[in-house]
């Protein structure tokens, strides 16, 4: 057995999903492409880190066909793993920049930790909650690789000739540090993860509706969406039946909230008038949300062709469009994605729909973005409150000139 097969397996015994990665070789990486980015580091198999596995059959397999391949080692809680990478660039010094971050907040306990060609890995046990993939945000030579990403592992070689190494392989895996946790935490406001209504809040990143405000709530924002958006039934039932998921503490039954979207379409869609469509222009739901930054740290993104990268964009904007949905058949996908051959799509979409579940919305398959899903909610709650501000507002302007009239005609 090869130390590399060997080193795979008694990760996934760890419970740590593993896959092969290509090897650098004497022509650069035997990927064979021309002036490879990413020597030694990218998968080999067709759907990368979505193929990771425990499976010691799988693994035994693949270095039976890859006896060089590399190691990927999966983090995010599905491996249990975040990974702090610090990287030595030049004068940026991830190493030196991390222990001045953790001497400032508080020190981190001895942890895993492996050495690179220009840096290390610190290992900790996944804290539960999301964290997202992130590249020197906070501080630089520091990356962050938790959910949706992958690390090399010991002993993998690089593209320098060094192999990667385990510094003190006997060591356990330390929880993340609390002033790191801060660090890498979802923002959603005031609140700690104490309470199960708070820890629920934390892992949707929005805030909670009550359960005494929860159908008028519901009912308000389904009456946004018919009235001012013309949506369809199912587009409404859809969105109310994540609000509800994403906010509700507790959740409404579905049938409750089918009832309510029941009552909501009972009213006709607000069109037509150059009011509404003013209305409807300003409207933040239709602006993509786009974030530059998570997007090149997407390592999912890394490894997608120019071809799945197009996809991969128009798939995501039609799901802001529809509230984080997409439909679930690939007859209709391949279409929305701009596809020029539907075998072709089918055959790679894997990678492009990695961040997309199953679920069943009112008897119905559908493909749901569940982050997008929540932002959704979040940004028309927010337009809720700036519509009713507004309302309020003119509601007072109208009774300072009506009062102002009434004095003026006592006088």
């Amino acid at each position: 057995m090869s130390d590399l097969l060997d080193a795979a397996l008694s990760y996934a015994e760890r419970g740590w999903k593993v896959f092969p990665l290509h090897t650098p070789n004497a022509n650069g990486c035997s990927c064979r492409r021309t002036a490879c980015k990413d020597i030694g580091k990218h998968p080999r198999t067709k759907n990368g880190l979505n193929d990771a596995t425990t499976d010691p059959e799988t693994i035994r397999k693949w270095w039976a066909q890859w006896p060089d391949a590399n190691i990927g080692i999966l983090t995010g809680p599905e491996s249990g793993l975040l990974v702090i990478d610090l990287d030595n660039k030049g004068s940026v010094r991830g190493e030196e920049n991390f222990a001045a971050l953790a001497a400032k907040a508080g020190g981190i306990d001895p942890t895993l930790t492996a050495v690179t060609a220009r840096g290390k890995h610190l290992f900790f046990a996944h804290p539960g909650f999301p964290i997202k993939n992130s590249v020197e945000q906070i501080a630089g030579g520091v990356d962050v690789r938790s959910s949706r990403g992958y690390v090399v592992a010991a002993p993998s070689l690089h593209a320098s000739g060094t192999r990667y190494a385990w510094e003190n392989a006997d060591e356990t895996l330390a929880d993340v540090p609390t002033w790191l946790c801060e660090l890498l935490a979802p923002r959603i406001g005031p609140g700690s993860l104490e309470t199960p209504v708070m820890a629920r809040q934390f892992e949707k990143g929005v805030s909670c509706i009550d359960q005494g405000a929860r159908n008028d709530k519901l009912y308000r924002i389904g009456c946004s969406l018919r009235g001012q958006l013309a949506m369809s039934d199912l587009e409404i039932v859809e969105r109310l039946l994540m609000v509800n998921q994403c906010k509700c503490v507790p959740p409404l039954t579905e049938d409750e909230v089918l009832r309510i979207a029941g009552s909501v379409c009972q009213h006709p869609p607000e069109t037509g008038s150059t009011k509404s469509l003013k209305r409807t222009e300003r409207n933040p739901l239709y602006w993509f949300k786009f974030n530059v930054r998570d997007f090149y740290a997407d390592q999912n993104v890394q490894m997608m062709t120019d071809c799945q990268l197009g996809w991969h964009t128009k798939l995501r904007a039609s799901a802001w469009q529809n509230g984080g949905f997409l439909p679930a058949d690939g007859d209709n996908l391949w279409r929305l994605a701009g596809a020029t051959s539907k075998k072709s799509f089918l055959r790679d979409s894997d990678l492009v729909l990695a961040e997309f579940e199953s679920v069943i919305i009112n008897g119905r398959e559908r493909l749901i973005h569940r982050e997008m899903a929540a932002q959704y909610v979040e940004t028309l709650e927010k337009w809720m409150q700036e519509k009713a501000a507004g309302e309020a507002n003119r509601e007072r302007l109208r009774a300072e000139a009506a009062a102002l009239r009434r004095e003026s005609t006592a006088a």
